[in-house]
């Protein structure tokens, strides 16, 4: 089954100027874990608690290929509020894609969503 994904804002497809990879997914599940506290990690008091540092004091998270590889598993998705089919986020958030430089800001009111067909 494939996982579909899509980013809205104001209620339209956000435009992606490279189109859709991996590191787009894996910001979605960070900003969804990161942004509800709700996700895989053990310690997710830590993880948003690292995260929101990362993103303040770098101006964005980012995310390497083996980050990808790791968060694009449907038992991390899972533990996530984009299981339910999608999260409102709250507060801004930003990554960068260590591969090619990418870098994705993600606002309050954008829409993560995601499904299987």
């Amino acid at each position: 089954m494939p996982l579909n994904t899509q980013i809205k804002r104001g209620g339209k497809l956000l435009a992606l100027p490279n189109g859709w990879g991996g590191f787009h997914v894996a910001a979605m599940v960070i900003a969804a874990a990161a942004d509800s506290g709700q996700g895989p990690y053990e310690d997710m008091e830590s993880f948003v608690d690292e995260a929101l540092n990362l993103n303040e004091s770098q101006g964005f998270i980012g995310i390497k290929p083996s980050d990808v590889f790791n968060l694009m598993n449907y038992m991390v998705i899972a533990q996530t509020p984009l299981n339910h089919g999608g999260y409102t986020l709250k507060q801004p958030w930003s990554f960068k894609d260590t591969a090619d430089g990418e870098l994705l800001e993600l606002l309050p009111g954008d829409e993560l969503i995601a499904w299987r067909d």
